[in-house]
């Protein structure tokens, strides 16, 4: 059996999107739903992976993430927006 690790996807109670939900996309395959205010941790095999947070056609560029066994590697997820049309969604690593 492979060693695993774990990304753990958070994301706060802001105002954007609050009733909807992020998709989250490991290796460019649906990973699971994320509503406001709530988590997501993903169980995935030690290695290089890619993580992109998406919301209707809105889809950030994939960030590789590194894992090794054991470890959690935690992201924020978020959005805002910029203009009447304009709408923008963010994911960051965070240090746990």
């Amino acid at each position: 059996m492979a060693e695993t690790g774990y990304i753990k996807v958070v994301r706060k109670k802001e105002l954007y999107g609050m009733f909807r939900s992020y998709e989250i996309l490991l290796n460019e395959e649906l990973a699971g739903k994320l509503p406001r205010g709530k988590e997501l941790v993903l169980e995935v095999p030690a290695g290089t992976h890619t993580l992109q947070n998406k919301m209707d056609w809105i889809v950030t560029d994939p960030l590789k993430v590194e894992v090794s066994a054991g470890e959690t590697a935690v992201f924020q997820v978020g959005g805002k927006v910029k203009g009447i049309a304009d709408q923008d969604i963010h994911m960051i690593r965070l240090e746990e």
